[in-house]
């Protein structure tokens, strides 16, 4: 199979994108970064911004946001969103291998859904680790190994029919591994999303508690379960079964 890589392929995203593909904000990739960095007045830049929408609600907290893609289309539906949203962010149209920006430039590089596009991703960390200042940030967002969507897009890529061509997806151990050879100090990982969502409404305990409400004894063993899925979480274990996960890194 050959490998896609994503700037042999400018016509297909701008395809991609110029479909009504709904964009999606990544709401734990943003908490992950409120809860480390003050946003306001930081220099930031997101490197394959797609929809934009991750951006917006950066821009919303007073971060100064530049939203680089390689697709033009991807960069008019970017421009279309912050208008709706009313917020001002700086557009660039460049590729991910050479960022047309200076070193030691930005307080925070982030982005999501893009690093599995790449047959060598360390190429573009090592890019991402000149722009950024001494002791900021990092963070990369990716498909994760070990789950049902992994299977499912092998057997796609494999009869030809997935959206991209190729994608690879990351162990947290090859994430992890990528980014302290890219140069980053580790500054914490997480995973998100159930797939398929069945999952996710197994883990969301709401509907048992409605019943545990009108049987007395069944309320011990609700709390218990609820327990169970707060120790679980508070553990490296979702990192090995979540659909997706993200590791933040400061520049050495």
């Amino acid at each position: 199979m050959k490998v896609l890589d994503l700037f042999s392929s400018k016509e297909h995203w701008d395809r991609y994108w110029g479909e009504e593909v709904s964009s999606e904000i990544h709401k734990e990739l943003l908490r992950q970064i409120f809860c480390r960095l003050d946003v306001t007045g930081q220099m930031i830049l997101e490197v394959g911004a797609g929809g934009g929408l991750d951006s917006i609600a950066l821009a919303e907290k007073g971060a100064k946001v530049i939203a680089l893609d390689y697709s033009s289309t991807a960069i008019d539906k970017i421009a279309s969103n912050a208008a709706a949203h009313g917020v001002h962010l700086c557009l660039v149209i460049a590729e991910a291998h050479n960022l047309p920006f200076a070193n030691d430039s930005f307080d925070l590089v982030f982005h999501q859904g893009l690093l599995e596009h790449f047959a060598n991703p360390l190429k573009l960390l090592l890019e991402q680790n000149r722009v950024i200042k001494k002791g900021r940030y990092i963070l990369v967002d990716v498909p994760q190994t070990y789950n049902l969507y992994t299977i499912e897009k092998r057997i796609a890529m494999h009869r030809g029919r997935w959206f991209t061509g190729w994608e690879r997806e990351f162990t947290i151990g090859e994430l992890e591994s990528l980014l302290k050879t890219a140069g980053f100090a580790l500054d914490g990982a997480y995973g998100w999303g159930y797939y398929p969502a069945l999952f996710g409404w197994l883990r969301r305990t709401a509907w048992l508690h409605r019943r545990a409400q009108y049987i007395p004894w069944f309320r011990p063993l609700v709390a218990l379960l609820d327990a169970w899925w707060r120790f679980v979480e508070d553990t490296r274990l979702p990192l090995y079964y979540l659909k997706s996960i993200g590791v933040m890194g400061r520049k050495n």
